[in-house]
């Protein structure tokens, strides 16, 4: 079972936003989802940002 996770968390980008474990632009709208406080949508929209700036990375093969 630990192979199985960690061969999914390095192919998980392959796939596309949303679905295994590339949850693209909507990870910050889950977080604040279930978080107890929220966040504003002013916070959402930045934090989107600066994950969206980060360069992206083609997935290595095994």
């Amino acid at each position: 079972m630990t192979l199985q996770v960690a061969f999914d968390m390095f192919m998980g980008e392959a796939v596309p936003a949303r679905h295994c474990h590339n949850f693209g632009e909507v990870a910050v709208q889950a977080w604040n989802g279930v978080s107890p406080s929220g966040l504003d949508q002013s916070a959402v929209e930045r934090i989107q940002g600066i994950i969206a700036a980060y360069p992206y990375q083609e997935p290595t093969s095994l």
